[in-house]
């Protein structure tokens, strides 16, 4: 039986969706789905209005009495026809409404469980072949308590019916089946019209759907990508072979992609041209626009960005420990979205199982809390552009070189950033074909309408802040590339008053990041936002739907996320000025045993802090509060002491293995396996044929699956876009007369982040 507690959990995954940096704007496109709510319909009645609609719908759907005359006409002539079904070398010839109804989605076990999805047979529906285009369609529908019609119970119902017919048609049969459930004060409900999130209906095409003006831009751009990678994969063999002496590229070709390719993020190697000096033209500008043509078209070559990204390269100076952190704090990210989207399409047939025996584990809190990879990524990114731009600055006597630093990110960052949107707002839908896919992908998802009012403010970096609905951003998880940037812009108060005063700039961050705390402090609190909107709905605690969704006013918000990121700019500045303990060495080694010991029980109080909730030690109203205002900035002090620690000597084991070369080609891809890897899931389940039953192996093996092409997918776009992008604003510098120094390039090597996207997005 599923009681309250396990109805109400339910919603947790929709609220962890949100609070875990995906995009809720899928979620919104379908009913809710789950264990019917006990406590307002009893299995009997579950069982009669299931048999009631699944004995009846197919037969008014095909008698079609108050349908379009050219829909019930389709029925009449679909009856007389046959279809032959082959298997193999057999062939099996029945009446086509036979095969039709046997496509339908029917009842199964486990519905108290939440298997509720009934789905049908995507693939037989669409194989049937006759004179009548069959489309297969997903209806969410909802049984609802005649007075009130406040939903009790909400199913899928896959169908096939002929293509002619449309929505209405479909819905008037449901509606004529609610005099056959007045007895038992129930009644059918679907939404006829997409209005604010809510479509109960949903078909795809059985032809495919055809390509629309931005597809079609999006494919011939990325064959133009493929033409000039193939061209300058042979111009650049071709000048090796034939050792042409004005072959440039030659002498720098691994160093100055690496730091060319340094992927525009944070600090993001502000470093390669954080400065850069202009210096009289040595040579007529015609010549110099002539290289910089060849190198504009060697910057796409193959053979020369592939190596760059599997180099396994580390400079003496590079702060080596945050390979590993970044690149696990991506599979962390993965593992979060992974699951938390299966269950936002309603993608497990237990999920009262899920709900009562997974999310109660300790381990499971790893998964729950998977956030917090976010406030990695803000620590990262804080700590290496105040590591490299202090670096530069100390280089030129203390001067900011504004226009450099502003120009190099946003050339380096924004048009890997706008192809990814792109290809998103427009191919992902002809990338996947299933039951679900309209209604996550393609001009008739939310998805697709969200980018369409609102992808120039991604472009704006100020999608945190417009729409005012988190949940409408286009391409949702880029939320965190606003508040990355936006941060990035602020930088240089600190950084200049840091490099001339420590004091004077520790106040100064001391200052911001108190102001911070308070100001989150003060809105969970003024609200009531639970510090751990799980355990609550496992209380049985329903949300309050009066007041703003927190992602609204807290999680989004670069002044309740700046935490991480100062905490990041404090210790690139220690490290920049190489501020070690004084202590013998025996001393130093229990100091440095004594942080350790602090970041382990930081980290470890920031994400399992509340399990002690599912075992009866509930947190109290004000230690929400006070988990809210510390829990972020802890986890970058944790993040600080590793780092500390390992770049001093002191990281043992952790710091050997944060360290190893194999974290160096991942962490050039960490940026776009951020940008792409929800673009694989909305594919990946989208094409689900029915949901899965939950099980550890499975979702490990979905994680791991996820991770590997996410990195795949990663690599294309670093070696077609990223490095191209990033060697032509080298090349265009250098036109210009602007000189690339040696030791800027070296700056961006050590970063560790090197020629990688420096910092993830999340």
């Amino acid at each position: 039986m599923v009681d309250r507690k396990g109805h109400l959990l339910l919603f947790l995954f929709f609220f962890l969706a949100c609070s875990s940096s995906v995009s809720c704007q899928e979620a919104g496109r379908l009913p809710y789905l789950g264990p019917p709510n006990l406590q307002e319909i009893t299995p009997e009645e579950i069982q009669d209005v299931l048999t009631i609609f699944h004995e009846m719908f197919p037969k008014l759907l095909s008698e079609q009495a108050n349908s379009s005359l050219k829909c019930a006409d389709a029925w009449e002539k679909l009856e007389k026809e046959k279809y032959t079904q082959k298997t193999g070398g057999r062939s099996l010839s029945v009446n086509a409404t036979t095969a039709v109804f046997d496509s339908f989605g029917k009842p199964g076990s486990g519905i108290l469980e939440g298997n509720t999805a009934f789905q049908g047979s995507f693939d037989e529906c669409l194989s049937i072949k006759t004179s009548v285009p069959m489309n297969y369609s997903l209806m969410g529908i909802a049984v609802v308590r005649t007075a009130d019609e406040s939903p009790i119970f909400v199913f899928y119902e896959g169908l096939c019916v002929p293509t002619i017919c449309t929505p209405s048609d479909i819905f008037e049969v449901v509606h004529q089946m609610n005099e056959s459930l007045e007895m038992f004060n129930l009644s059918l409900f679907v939404n006829e019209t997409v209005s604010d999130g809510q479509q109960f209906f949903m078909s795809t095409p059985q032809s495919g759907r055809p390509y629309d003006a931005g597809a079609i831009v999006m494919i011939t751009l990325c064959f133009i990508l493929l033409f000039l990678a193939l061209v300058g994969s042979v111009f650049d063999l071709a000048l090796k072979y034939f050792d042409d002496p004005q072959n440039q590229c030659n002498k720098t070709e691994l160093t100055t992609s690496q730091d060319n390719t340094v992927t525009p993020e944070h600090s993001l190697e502000t470093d390669s041209l954080l400065g850069s000096k202009v210096k009289k033209p040595s040579r007529m500008f015609g010549k110099r626009f002539k290289t910089f043509l060849k190198e504009c078209l060697l910057g796409f070559s193959l053979y020369k960005n592939v190596p760059v990204v599997l180099s396994t390269y580390q400079p003496p100076a590079a702060i080596t420990n945050l390979n590993g952190m970044r690149v696990i704090s991506m599979f962390w990210v993965i593992l979060g979205h992974t699951y938390v989207f299966i269950l936002m399409v309603g993608g497990f047939k237990n999920i009262n199982f899920v709900v009562s025996s997974f999310i109660p584990r300790f381990t499971a809190q790893a998964v729950t809390n998977a956030f917090f990879a976010v406030d990695s990524f803000f620590y990262i990114s804080g700590f290496l552009v105040a590591y490299l731009t202090l670096r530069e600055m100390k280089r030129r006597n203390g001067s900011f070189p504004y226009i450099t630093y502003y120009l190099h990110r946003i050339l380096r960052l924004t048009p890997t950033y706008m192809f990814v949107l792109f290809f998103y707002w427009f191919l992902s839908v002809y990338l996947g074909k299933g039951p679900r896919t309209p209604s996550i992908a393609g001009p008739d998802s939310l998805a697709y309408k969200y980018c369409s009012s609102y992808w120039w403010t991604n472009l704006l970096y100020i999608n945190n802040f417009y729409p005012s609905n988190f949940g409408e951003q286009c391409m949702g998880w880029a939320w965190y590339l606003a508040n990355d940037m936006q941060f990035f812009v602020i930088t240089p108060l600190f950084l200049i008053v840091l490099y001339a005063s420590f004091r004077i700039g520790l106040v100064s961050i001391g200052i911001t990041l108190a102001a911070s705390m308070g100001v989150t402090g003060f809105i969970a609190g003024f609200y009531g936002y639970p510090a751990n909107e799980i355990y609550d709905l496992y209380a049985g605690i329903t949300p309050n739907a009066s007041i703003p969704d927190m992602n609204n006013q807290i999680y989004g918000k670069p002044y309740c996320r700046i935490g991480p990121y100062l905490i990041g700019i404090l210790c690139g500045y220690i490290i920049f000025k190489n501020y070690q303990t004084t202590f013998s060495k025996q001393l130093n080694w229990i100091f440095h045993l004594v942080l350790w010991g602090h970041a382990i029980i930081i980290g470890m109080s920031v994400v399992y802090g509340f399990y002690g909730n599912f075992r009866g030690h509930e947190v109290s109203k004000a230690g929400d509060v006070v988990y809210f205002m510390l829990s972020r900035p802890a986890w970058g002090v944790a993040l600080a002491i590793v780092t500390y620690t390992c770049h001093y000597g002191y990281g043992g084991v952790i710091n050997r293995f944060l360290s190893l070369p194999f974290w160096v080609p991942l962490g050039r891809l960490t940026f776009n396996a951020y940008l792409v890897h929800e673009i694989l899931l909305v594919v990946f389940y989208s094409e689900l044929r029915e949901p899965i039953s939950y099980g550890d192996t499975t979702m490990t093996i979905f994680c791991i699956g996820i991770v590997v092409l996410s990195y795949g997918a990663a690599g294309l776009v670093t070696v077609f876009v990223e490095f191209p992008v990033s060697n032509i604003e080298i090349a265009a510098f250098k036109l210009f007369g602007a000189k690339i120094r040696e030791s800027t390039r070296i700056i961006g090597q050590e970063t560790n982040t090197t020629t990688n996207s420096n910092e993830v997005k999340k």
